[in-house]
């Protein structure tokens, strides 16, 4: 019986001994499906007093296409080598009013939640894309 509680002790201790983790050798593994890539077009500008000044920023303009790639991004004049992309799935409602002061874009059927795109160049947001439908995004520009 003594054999026993001595064991039980035993384990106990070792069990909440404290061993240091290293996470040095651990690195984060590559995405092997991009969350957004290929050619892409502009078709029409969102929200008022777009349409005038719409992206002066980026030099878009309807018909301009917009291109993602594993090795860059390039949206008009604005470009990115070797992007990094960050997808975030949230509510819908609650993002965009909370992001962009409104609560719907006009014309277009949500699903509850809404897919953000953030492409990263050096640790800085590039561009935010919206990701509406599978064949539909809103790149998000702040006035």
């Amino acid at each position: 019986m003594k054999r026993i509680a001595i064991f039980f002790i035993c384990l106990l201790l070792v069990g909440c001994s404290k061993k240091p983790i290293n996470t040095a050798g651990l690195v984060v593994p590559e995405n092997e499906k991009l969350p957004i890539e290929g050619k892409w077009e502009v078709v029409d500008y969102l929200g008022e007093g777009y349409s005038n000044r719409v992206l002066e920023d980026y030099r878009l303009n309807i018909g301009d296409t917009v291109l993602f790639h594993r090795d860059g991004a390039i949206i008009g004049n604005r470009y990115v080598l070797g992007p990094k992309f960050r997808l975030r799935n949230i509510p819908s409602k609650d993002y965009l009013f909370k992001t962009y002061r409104t609560e719907l874009l006009s014309g277009f059927s949500y699903k509850e939640n809404i897919v953000v795109i953030n492409i990263i160049k050096n640790e800085d947001n590039f561009a935010e894309l919206l990701l509406l439908e599978e064949n539909m995004i809103v790149l998000a520009v702040e006035k």
